[in-house]
């Protein structure tokens, strides 16, 4: 089991959940348990009131990702989500890694931010005209 941070819409406090993972199907969350079971009839998150969820834990933070300020309505300081790059896939931003220049990107999972709440999605230390993505020196 590990740690998951709750960030409720409206700019309410966010709260700490215990589960293995989560998986958002666009309309709904299933939890699941350290089995890996889905345990939709034993725990429930409301779709409609959340604005994102992050491992609780620290991020991965390695000079080859980009750590992406997330601005959230209602809240004054950003999330931080370490990431190669993001696409908005409504009702989500999905933040990816990429593990070669020409690679699919590999979706970061354990991550939802619902796009409906996103004010701004911006690099920490803002736009630059070439950015390295590769993930080899």
């Amino acid at each position: 089991m590990q740690p998951f941070k709750v960030f409720p819409k409206k700019g309410l406090e966010p709260f700490d959940i215990q589960i293995e993972r989560f998986e958002c199907d666009g309309a709904s969350f299933t939890l699941f348990d350290s089995g890996g079971n889905g345990v939709p009839k034993e725990a429930f998150l409301a779709f409609e009131d959340v604005a994102a969820i992050l491992p609780a834990g620290k991020q991965p933070a390695t000079e080859h990702l980009i750590p992406f300020d997330v601005f959230l309505r209602k809240r004054k300081e950003p999330l931080v989500i370490y990431a190669h790059g993001f696409e908005i896939q409504t009702p989500s931003v999905k933040f990816f890694w990429l593990y070669h220049v020409d690679g699919e990107p590999q979706y970061i999972p354990d991550i939802y931010v619902a796009s409906s709440e996103v004010v701004c999605v911006l690099p920490r230390d803002g736009l630059a005209k070439f950015r390295k993505r590769s993930m080899s020196g």
